[in-house]
């Protein structure tokens, strides 16, 4: 009964030491042991999801280490994803260059020959990444307003439904519109509500009127 499995890349390696891989530092020779230990688990886990079957989400953090988690993810999908999508990346669409990162992926897979797994969500440390880049002098990766965030959610929903064949599409989302744009546009396009490469995806206990009425 459990369609996805889903981990979260901190909860198999340090976050210190994503952030410093992140920024470009040098690792010393026990932070590379430790890089590679914490690789062999994620490793581990999206070959027993291809072994057995099962996709597996690989959850999107902060922004000062997403790009080491995007990287990983990347390797494992090109390396688990070669029949079907097994291996997800997530999203955040309430940043303002992860369109485009999900548009980039697809295009290196398709030279690449592999499938990607894209789970959309909107984001979840909004105050965080905006009170971190006032602090550190820097542009905010969050989009200006919300429509902007929903106009880039639902972009990457017709993306992924134009390249279905050889992207998985987990929508991962409590927005009311964005649930039924989908909806809609597989009823438009005659797909399946079945189909094996798309999945609606809410909290448990949250936005219940929207799990049920799917």
């Amino acid at each position: 009964n459990i369609s996805f499995c889903v981990f979260k890349p901190t909860g198999l390696g340090r976050f210190d030491l994503f952030e410093k891989i992140d920024a470009k530092k040098a690792l010393s020779p026990d932070e590379e042991a430790e890089y590679a230990r914490m690789y062999a688990r994620v490793d581990s886990i999206c070959k027993a999801c291809q072994q057995a079957d099962i996709p597996v989400l690989v959850d999107a953090e902060h922004s000062w280490i997403q790009d080491t988690i995007d990287d990983i993810t990347r390797e494992m999908m090109e390396k688990y994803n070669r029949q079907k999508p097994i291996v997800y990346n997530t999203y955040q669409l309430y940043r303002k260059d992860k369109l485009a990162s999900l548009k980039a992926d697809f295009a290196y897979a398709e030279v690449q020959n592999f499938h990607i797994g894209a789970k959309l969500v909107r984001g979840a440390y909004m105050e965080i990444e905006r009170e971190r880049a006032a602090e550190k002098g820097y542009s905010s990766p969050i989009q200006l307003t919300k429509s902007d965030s929903d106009q880039d959610y639902n972009s990457a929903i017709l993306f992924c439904l134009d390249n279905l064949e050889k992207i998985g599409l987990m929508a991962g989302s409590h927005n009311e519109t964005s649930c039924l744009l989908l909806a809609q546009e597989m009823h438009k396009r005659n797909i399946a509500n079945n189909h094996s490469n798309i999945f609606f995806a809410q909290l448990l206990g949250m936005s219940d009127n929207l799990t049920f009425n799917l």
